[in-house]
């Protein structure tokens, strides 16, 4: 995951382990940007919309032109509701968007539906 707040990083932390994931958490994207270079892949990336320095959109368009990171599923979590910013998002390559308070329900629905979504168009 990455986003600036550590609060909202530790709730989702605390929902992905319920739903049988271990959450890796960055404050930025600069820092999760490095470890993309380095290799590291996860199964699926949680990136906030609003952040400084390097925007969470910004992020996701650099995730989706690196070709070892292109089919990792990706979800957009905001505050943001504005439709503007969700069709952006989906535009640059999220496979879904988190309003944030994001409620279990809802983050499994999003992650099943992300995971679901990229192993199809993989095995395509």
């Amino acid at each position: 995951m990455v986003d600036d707040d550590a609060d909202i990083t530790q709730a989702m932390e605390r929902m992905m382990r319920l739903l049988g994931y271990e959450l890796r958490g960055f404050s930025n994207a600069g820092k999760a940007g490095m470890a993309i270079l380095h290799g590291e892949r996860p199964a699926l990336i949680l990136i906030d919309v609003n952040m400084p320095e390097v925007s969470g959109l910004e992020l996701l368009s650099f995730i989706r032109s690196r070709d070892s990171w292109k089919d990792v599923p990706a979800i957009m979590v905001s505050a943001e509701t504005a439709d503007v910013a969700v069709d952006e998002a989906l535009r640059r390559g999220a496979d879904a968007y988190l309003f944030k308070p994001s409620t279990l329900g809802e983050v499994k629905k999003a992650v099943n539906e992300a995971l679901v979504k990229r192993v199809i168009k993989r095995d395509s």
